[in-house]
């Protein structure tokens, strides 16, 4: 029989199948059962290790083709300040390139080294360089995938899952839901169902807002610093109203036509939304065959212009 193991003027070569088996007295802690060691006759720089290759037989036949790597090296040999990463390299046609990497932090990179570093705060990264990327999760039709948020003291404070009873995408505060993109793309929040007359703020996908709250406003619209349009009311792109604010009143109106509630004088007034001023005599209310018919006053004579 051929011998199973055998030196050769680089090494030790194995063949066949074989196990490495330790029985001892550790039984809460690991024992060493494969050391690779690499040491170099010069100086070590930057990027020595070790590399366990895979090679296996291809259709071709003729003997082993290497499929991949696992590499271990210094990325930094400073003595006491060493620094040492994984990395993890396959082939794809005819060529074997690294496909992922965990360095001394405990970060990951998937992909290619695009030749940005890592984020101060990420543990992970995933590049390609000349294509896109994305980051995928895949289940079957009954169970649910997401990304949960926790803390060293709390394993779920916050959690994004695609519900796929619902096929929704939904966020999650601890574990009540605040927030969903539904199937039909209408955002809700605060709620989970589409409805104009259920508590909570929705966006729908044909451009329907609705904002419902019990006891209490459901919008609020602010300018700070100047006087001006606060909400501007388009038609096919073209503005054809305003809502805004005047010395501390609110003005509504079209272009040069709109009243200005002024408190100071217990008045509503003529005003010109453009100009963003007060108007006289240039505002009519009414038209001639647009007319008011009856007008209740507490005075016993109202003094008009109207000839009719």
């Amino acid at each position: 029989n051929a011998p199973r193991i055998a030196t050769t003027a680089s090494g030790v070569d194995i063949t066949g199948a074989g196990s490495f088996t330790s029985n001892d007295a550790t039984n809460s802690g690991l024992t060493s059962l494969l050391s690779l060691t690499h040491t170099t006759t010069g100086t070590a720089g930057d990027g020595i290790g070790t590399r366990i290759v895979f090679n296996s037989e291809d259709d071709a036949g003729g003997g082993a083709s290497t499929m991949g790597y696992i590499d271990t090296l210094f990325t930094d040999v400073s003595d006491g300040a060493e620094k040492s990463a994984f990395a993890f390299s396959t082939r794809n046609g005819g060529s074997i390139a690294e496909r992922m990497r965990i360095d001394a932090s405990g970060r990951v990179r998937i992909g290619t080294d695009t030749g940005d570093a890592f984020n101060a705060d990420s543990m992970l990264q995933i590049g390609r360089s000349g294509d896109r990327a994305f980051l995928q999760f895949k289940t079957d039709t009954s169970n649910n995938s997401g990304i949960l948020f926790g803390t060293e003291t709390d394993d779920v404070r916050h959690q994004i899952i695609h519900d796929v009873t619902d096929d929704a995408l939904t966020f999650k505060n601890n574990s009540a839901e605040a927030m969903r993109l539904d199937a039909s793309g209408n955002l809700l929040v605060g709620k989970t169902s589409s409805s104009t007359n259920t508590v909570g703020v929705e966006a729908r996908q044909d451009g329907t807002f609705a904002a419902v709250k019990s006891g209490g406003a459901t919008t609020v619209f602010g300018r700070n610093t100047s006087d001006g349009n606060i909400v501007v009311f388009r038609k096919d792109g073209s503005t054809v109203g305003t809502i805004g604010t005047q010395s501390g009143d609110m003005y509504l109106g079209t272009t040069d036509t709109g009243i200005r509630f002024n408190d100071a004088v217990n008045g509503v007034l003529p005003f010109n939304t453009s100009t963003i001023l007060q108007s006289d005599n240039t505002i009519d209310l009414g038209f001639s065959s647009v007319r008011y018919d009856d007008i209740f006053a507490t005075n016993g004579k109202i003094n008009t212009s109207d000839q009719n």
